[in-house]
């Protein structure tokens, strides 16, 4: 027969073994969800440039010098975030939607770069049309690539959610 006082010092070894993994538990998810959230915004900072260089693009009809920079600038700065998303301090995990999300707007984006550089460079009207149209099909695809961020933080946050769930009722059933 197991004593009370064992059977105390077992409850509150399991309660501290618990309590400990949930707060290890919080910790990830709070610092997890940083992280998340300053990914959804760069996406969706990639959605805001890729609407500014086409606007930039309507704009250098009027005044070339002057929108051709802001276009160059917004155009760097898409680059180097989607690099940073793609492969830098800020890739997540291997998940195929978003790979395959980033995939779509890396071919996108490279064949609205090669349009407008042309436009640029020949100030040929009617590629503007074409401009356009693969400007806002890169947008479209921008678009799906923070939807498919925003549900695999989502999911991420569900699943971490109920794991912690199960340690509070678990504890709740250590005490019973």
């Amino acid at each position: 027969m197991i004593s009370i006082r064992t059977k105390v010092k077992l409850i509150t070894i399991v309660l501290s073994v618990t309590m400990i993994f949930n707060i290890f538990v919080t910790y990830y998810l709070i610092q997890d969800e940083k992280t998340d959230a300053q990914i959804i915004n760069i996406a969706g900072k990639q959605r805001m440039l890729t609407q500014k260089m086409i606007g930039e693009l309507h704009r250098m009809q009027r005044n070339k010098k002057e929108g051709e920079g802001e276009f160059l600038r917004a155009q760097g700065e898409f680059d180097r975030n989607f690099k940073r998303l793609k492969a830098g301090d800020l890739s997540v995990e291997k998940n195929e939607q978003i790979s395959g999300a980033l995939q779509e707007v890396e071919t996108s984006s490279k064949a609205f770069d090669r349009l407008t550089f042309s436009y640029l460079d020949n100030n040929s009207d009617p590629l503007l049309e074409q401009i356009y149209i693969q400007g806002n099909k890169t947008l479209e695809l921008v678009d799906n690539t923070v939807q498919a961020y925003e549900a695999y933080a989502t999911g991420k946050r569900d699943f971490i959610n109920q794991i912690q769930l199960v340690l509070g009722l678990f504890t709740l059933f250590v005490i019973i």
